[in-house]
């Protein structure tokens, strides 16, 4: 069976907050913008393509750095850091855009753990032990109860 690749994007603003997107079935439920790649489309060009159709935002493909490949519930994301980049995030589609905290690609409003959770989780170790992200707000955010890493 072929492998399915799937994208997503991290992108961060000057007050550290990170661009996350809503499920489309779930206004609640937030992860970070990404998608499916389109026939012919290489895993940088479906990742901003994405990033546009969801957010607005425009990423600038010099700038942009592979951070974290893994499985991701049925698929296997590649993340892409977005490290400059242009235009307002606005909502696109279904999904609400926001400007938030990395602790809510992990766990929702009501404390369950977002649908991407597990890998987000990784991508957040990921980050920090290899690209030297720090952040206080994160760390203080993780819970208590266990997880299905």
């Amino acid at each position: 069976m072929e492998e399915k690749n799937t994208v997503c994007t991290v992108v961060i603003n000057e007050e550290g907050k990170v661009l996350l997107v809503s499920r489309k079935d779930n206004d609640g439920d937030f992860g970070f913008p990404g998608g499916k790649l389109e026939p012919g489309e290489t895993l940088l060009e479906a990742a901003a393509r994405e990033l546009l159709e969801e957010t607005g935002i425009i990423a600038d493909p010099g700038q942009v750095l592979q951070i974290h490949k893994g499985p991701a519930r049925t698929s296997m994301c590649t993340t892409f850091f977005i490290m400059n980049w242009s235009g307002v995030a606005e909502q696109k589609g279904e999904g609400v855009v926001k400007w938030g905290e990395f602790h809510e690609a992990i766990f929702n409003p009501d404390g369950s753990p977002a649908t991407f959770s597990n890998y987000n989780i990784k991508l957040l170790n990921t980050m920090m032990s290899q690209y030297g992200f720090r952040t206080s707000t994160i760390l203080g955010k993780i819970p208590k109860h266990p997880i299905n890493w």
